[in-house]
């Protein structure tokens, strides 16, 4: 009996690892891009969630909700074109544009948040 229980145990040592774990995979082209472009999108849309929660507890003027808004409208139109580019080429690095806009919206919203 003392040797049926130290199997048991001995198996379970071995088994158990790889069932709780799971197997790891690599994930594909695509997801590493989609999740590049899920993050970038992710970080943008807070801040500017963030600023439009000053606004509409009125501590932004026209002009500057004007400004933000301009900027966050360039970055949605950048995002769908290299969205739409990347979906064709999943291969293809994240534009430069889309940086680019992505920077400057922010640089906007912190600069308008002084």
């Amino acid at each position: 009996m003392k040797y049926i229980a130290a199997l048991l145990i001995a198996v379970f040592c071995v088994i158990a690892p790889v069932s709780f774990t799971g197997c790891k995979s690599t994930p594909t082209t695509q997801a590493v891009v989609f999740n590049t472009f899920k993050s970038t999108w992710t970080v943008t849309k807070q801040a500017y969630s963030t600023w439009t929660e000053r606004v509409v507890a009125g501590k932004v003027t026209p002009e500057a909700e004007a400004k933000a808004d301009a900027a966050w409208n360039k970055y949605r139109a950048t995002f769908k074109t290299a969205f739409n580019l990347a979906s064709t080429d999943w291969s293809s690095p994240t534009p430069a544009t889309l940086d680019a806009a992505q920077k400057e919206l922010i640089a906007v919203l912190t600069q308008l948040s002084q």
